[in-house]
């Protein structure tokens, strides 16, 4: 056999493998949240009153039951396209949905977190994973942050099983302390 022929086989080869198993051969979005067209969905404070909820027509979920929301001025919502963290006065939760990643190797996490405002060591923003409903674990690169941290992007890679879900909490305690999630995605 020439040399030019086993190339030639190699080459065939490789090209259909790659068609046959595209989502091997290259970075495929599985999941993605940019909170685009989701506006003041979340939850708002009111003043001498119960928290008001609006988490219709949305795939993730929130949990404020340790949050402390007293104020028109307090939430954890939708506003400008990013979901944002005000006064809390207690832990809250981003959840994602359950993602099947079951036909996907070496999956990556990304997301961009953000704060503006003057934080303390207590103010808290954590990243989290569960892979097929396991515990929660902290992002590897950039998974945990208190007091000032402006913005960075939090990830977590080589994640494989068959099914991941994705918990952002934010903690912060004051009127101009400001804790931000956007541009989640998973590939």
């Amino acid at each position: 056999m020439r040399q030019g022929d086993s190339f030639l086989k190699f080459f065939i080869f490789i090209l259909y493998f790659s068609s046959v198993f595209p989502f091997l051969s290259q970075q495929t979005t599985i999941y993605s949240e940019n909170f685009s067209n989701q506006e003041n969905k979340g939850v708002n404070g009111v003043n001498n009153g119960s928290p008001i909820f609006d988490v219709t027509g949305i795939n993730w979920s929130i949990d404020v039951s340790a949050a402390s929301l007293t104020a028109s001025t307090d939430w954890f919502k939708v506003k400008n396209g990013v979901m944002e963290a005000r006064d809390l006065d207690g832990l809250v939760y981003w959840i994602s949905p359950d993602i099947d990643i079951a036909l996907y190797v070496d999956v990556l996490i990304q997301l961009d977190a953000s704060e503006q405002g003057n934080l303390e060591a207590s103010d808290v923003y954590t990243c989290e994973f569960s892979l097929d409903g396991g515990a929660w674990t902290q992002f590897e690169t950039n998974g945990s942050f208190s007091d000032d941290f402006t913005s960075t992007t939090a990830q977590q890679t080589l994640l494989n099983g068959a099914t991941i879900q994705i918990r952002v909490g934010m903690h912060n305690n004051a009127g101009n302390e400001y804790m931000r999630l956007d541009n989640v995605t998973v590939s």
